[in-house]
């Protein structure tokens, strides 16, 4: 049986994987199910009001006999015309040396070199991803590093050859850069061919200059806020459609950093994003204090009451606003089918790898994505052989390392872990798996009872407005 059931500030609540709905319940039902859920024993209203439940489609016995992602048939046709993103190594080098970067060392086989893509395997690279991507209206090529400006010789060329050789394709380009080698040639360039800009910075001067530093070991800040004026001065409009990318490092004063993107009047008007440092692959994983979780904590309950129209609007953090989208698609998703009478089927979580997004390294060789490192055993193809389905398809259905534990999941449609949370050294490991699930369990059963709350005080998510 794969439910839960839960508390929240209106009520107790029980999520059933089967129906994929969320049932009130009264407290006498609660602790009913609480007690099935734990292996106690039910006394006779407690078997009353489970088979009552039961009999209404809840609590049902999982039908899932086989864990198969539902993709894995379709994988050829997927991969001969729906490559949707290629992704080029120009360089593993940078000219910064920041602290918790993949090649700073503190990751398994990623480390700085001065390796860099040659132009030959960039421009059949694009061949490669064009000749696949015909059933996409819009394909995308991203340029990464190290910072992929190093290489701005090699970015033109490939842009200008899509640009020539695939004009009909409506091909999109974008990067990731610290900005600091930003410069007229390259302002125009990015601006002429619309070129999406992500901007890697870490907020105010001090937490800057804390972590993204020179190799001299001079801080970032100063150089970053010039290029940033002078890339708005050139064009504001096309500034402004950039985004930045933060990475927060453990015991950073993080308010500190949630105002600087709320009030700075350079950075603060593009979109952010803000994550922890990445646990993919490495060796010492980052810890975070208990005052980090609490600020995210007090920051999302102000986005409900911003929701609600409790707060003014712009009262909540912008830096956290992406907790209504997690909700909004979250309650879309709760209204879609469950898994009655399913018996084949895989958590959510994997993108089919090589189809969303191919990444290619600097020598040709194929990987999933640019989060995974460039390990032999996560190699899906190359440009001379092509993909390897059968690897491909391994890594597509990585819910097989925990089986037994996934088919008995509530949250099995909600997962969101895929092989670049299971890195350990230089395989995928059943243990860091399960470490995800329990974070995934957590964080939906957050997004179930806040959903719960702003239902029950009106909320229209439909129309995005309180009752």
């Amino acid at each position: 049986m794969a439910f839960v059931v839960f508390s929240t500030p209106v009520g107790y609540r029980l999520y059933d994987r089967e129906k994929n709905r969320i049932l009130a319940l009264r407290e006498e039902e609660f602790q009913a199910l609480r007690s099935l859920k734990n292996g106690q024993p039910l006394g006779e209203r407690g078997r009353e009001i489970y088979a009552r439940l039961n009999a209404a489609g809840y609590c049902e016995k999982s039908s899932i006999e086989t864990i198969l992602h539902p993709q894995t048939p379709i994988v050829d046709a997927f991969l001969s015309k729906k490559v949707g993103n290629l992704v080029l190594q120009v360089t593993q080098d940078c000219n910064l040396r920041c602290k918790y970067c993949e090649y700073s060392g503190n990751y398994y086989n990623r480390v700085h070199s001065k390796h860099k893509m040659s132009e030959e395997i960039a421009l059949r690279a694009v061949d490669f991803f064009m000749e696949r991507s015909s059933a996409v209206e819009s394909p995308i090529i991203g340029f990464y590093g190290g910072e992929p400006f190093l290489e701005f010789g090699l970015i033109k060329k490939v842009v200008n050859y899509v640009n020539d050789a695939y004009a009909d394709r409506n091909c999109g380009f974008n990067l990731t850069t610290n900005l600091t080698l930003l410069n007229d040639e390259i302002i125009k360039f990015v601006i002429k061919n619309n070129v999406h800009i992500m901007i890697s910075i870490d907020g105010p001067e001090q937490i800057q200059n804390q972590n993204r530093v020179f190799e001299s070991g001079k801080g970032s800040f100063d150089t970053v806020v010039e290029k940033a004026k002078k890339f708005k001065e050139a064009n504001k409009d096309f500034f402004l459609k950039c985004h930045t990318n933060t990475a927060i490092a453990p015991d950073t004063e993080y308010e500190q950093i949630y105002d600087f993107f709320d009030n700075d009047a350079l950075f603060g008007p593009l979109p952010s994003r803000i994550s922890t440092i990445s646990d993919s692959g490495v060796k010492e994983k980052a810890v975070y204090n208990d005052r980090f979780f609490e600020i995210q904590r007090r920051e999302n309950f102000k986005q409900l009451l911003e929701m609600m129209g409790e707060i003014k609007p712009k009262s909540a953090s912008q830096v956290f606003a992406g907790y209504r989208g997690d909700l909004k698609k979250t309650f879309t998703q709760l209204k879609t089918a469950g898994m009655q009478g399913v018996k084949v089927s895989h958590p959510g979580g994997p993108c089919m790898p090589g189809a969303r997004k191919l990444f290619v390294d600097i020598y040709g060789n194929f990987y999933p994505c640019e989060k995974i490192s460039e390990e032999k055993c996560f190699q899906i193809g190359n440009l001379w052989d092509g993909f390897d389905k059968e690897r491909i398809k391994e890594l597509l259905n990585v819910a097989k390392y925990t089986e037994d534990e996934c088919k008995s999941c509530w949250a099995f449609a909600y997962c969101t872990t895929c092989a670049a949370s299971m890195i350990e050294t230089d395989k995928l490991s059943r243990e860091r798996r399960m470490e995800k699930c329990n974070i995934v369990r957590s964080l939906t059963l957050s997004l179930f009872q806040d959903i719960e709350t702003l239902k029950y005080y009106g909320y229209d998510f439909e129309g995005g407005t309180e009752g």
